[in-house]
């Protein structure tokens, strides 16, 4: 979507590795004209001043390369990387593929935003926080687990050990809406061949937690994946915000 620039920093982990590499983000860099530098940091060995000292290493690689965008593909690199740019000069714009370690390192008190200034994360939609935002099929069926007298707050707003029962009850909604449609499509006669080619020819549905309807087809490119959802930082409020 214009996002990414024609050089970018890609930063990861020793988990996504170059096979990962060659057979995820690479080919799809390449195919948009995207030149990529990548590296990966090993995040395992328990030492975490060894690994900022890497960490350091590659992003004042990244800085003497003139990279102005750093792509950041896994949760630990987000959690050891980030911080470390605060600490220095080098001031790229920051894009993440996740968003757990993004609204961490946010919601942490003490943390330097300014390094979010500009930032894109791409995840999916905040169903367990937005849920009221969606009508469809996610009002009929939370409003039939509410009517079971099960009490549903957004996540943000548990206190203490409060259950959160809108993550079950979003799960639980998402998967029998599925099967139910699934079932439909099968037909009376149910094996694997009915269910195979009821998935291949679902198309579009209507799925709990959604905000437009996941389309199953034939794969890899129907396959029920889950819009993208491309977030922002709001460094004075200290909470992401959509993009």
């Amino acid at each position: 979507e214009g996002i990414v620039g024609d050089r970018v920093a890609v930063l990861g982990t020793a988990g996504f590795d170059e096979e990962a590499w060659d057979l995820t983000l690479g080919p799809l860099l390449a195919e948009n004209g995207i030149d990529a530098t990548e590296a990966f940091i090993d995040t395992s060995a328990g030492d975490a001043n060894a690994v900022f000292a890497s960490v350091d290493t590659v992003l004042a690689r990244f800085e003497a390369e003139g990279l102005e965008q750093v792509f950041i593909v896994s949760s630990p690199t987000a959690f050891f990387a980030t911080a470390r740019f605060a600490l220095t000069d080098y001031s790229p714009q920051l894009l993440f593929t996740q968003t757990t370690s993004v609204d961490t390192y946010i919601t942490t008190e003490g943390n330097d935003l300014s390094v979010m200034e500009g930032a894109v994360i791409a995840g999916s939609f905040d169903a367990r926080n937005r849920y009221a935002e969606l009508g469809g099929a996610t009002a009929e069926c939370l409003g039939i687990v509410e009517a079971g007298g099960i009490e549903l707050k957004p996540e943000s707003e548990l206190v203490g050990d409060e259950p959160a029962q809108i993550i079950a009850a979003l799960r639980a909604c998402r998967n029998l809406y599925i099967v139910e449609a699934v079932l439909e499509a099968a037909g009376p006669e149910l094996n694997y061949g009915t269910f195979q080619t009821a998935f291949h020819r679902l198309g579009e549905i209507d799925v709990p937690g959604q905000p437009k309807p996941l389309n199953y087809g034939p794969p890899p490119s129907t396959d029920g994946d889950l819009v993208p959802q491309l977030y922002s930082v709001d460094t004075a409020a200290g909470q992401m915000v959509d993009y």
